[in-house]
């Protein structure tokens, strides 16, 4: 059910079912959710990722720059699954689960105020896309283009002006190794060839 996250140990094992506010209040119980960073190479052979500007209505993190999209997978749906869902629901965006890369798993804990905290297990997956995308304006009310060196540089100098995982993400070593070793190889229209997973 959409209104229910999956409740997971620290191993990202499934323990149950929780109702989605309720698993957000207080420090929050640990559930499974996904971040998602869609990339493109330009012609000068640099990397952007696609942002969003989360929609004023969010409970959690409203009106700051994140990911391309993030949600809870419904029960009984992969990682890549959820991603392709949500993609389109919020970023009008269309992609195959073929396309994506389960790059990471994230483990963070963080308060939003004094009702409502993030406690996830958040996998990262990673794909290619070009093109503008179509907002659900209940979701996300703007978007960028944002150059990786940009964003690498702005998430460390400036954190609290982005939704809390998303520095957490950018500067993790894993994504900092593969998106600037690709960076330097990519020419204009080559795909990634992806290393990681897990």
């Amino acid at each position: 059910m959409r209104n229910q996250v999956l409740l997971v140990d620290e191993n990202d094992v499934k323990v149950g079912l929780m109702e989605k506010r309720a698993a957000h209040e207080g420090v929050g119980e640990l559930h499974r959710a996904i971040s998602v960073l869609i990339y493109r190479p330009t012609k000068f052979g640099e990397l952007e990722i696609l942002l969003q500007k989360r929609s004023a209505k969010k409970p959690l993190w409203p009106r700051y720059w994140a990911d391309t999209t993030s949600t809870h997978p419904m029960d009984g749906e992969s990682y890549e699954t959820s991603t392709v869902r949500r993609l389109k629901e919020e970023m009008g965006i269309s992609i195959l689960e073929k396309d994506l890369q389960l790059v990471f798993k994230l483990r963070y804990q963080a308060r939003y105020n004094k009702e409502l905290s993030e406690n996830e297990i958040d996998g990262l997956l990673v794909g290619q896309w070009d093109g503008k995308p179509e907002l659900n304006k209940n979701e996300a009310e703007d978007f960028s283009w944002v150059a990786w060196e940009k964003l690498e540089r702005e998430t460390k100098r400036s954190p609290k002006d982005f939704a809390v995982w998303l520095p957490l993400i950018v500067q993790d070593e894993r994504i900092l190794e593969l998106f600037n070793r690709e960076r330097r190889e990519v020419g204009y229209g080559r795909r990634y060839s992806w290393t990681f997973a897990g």
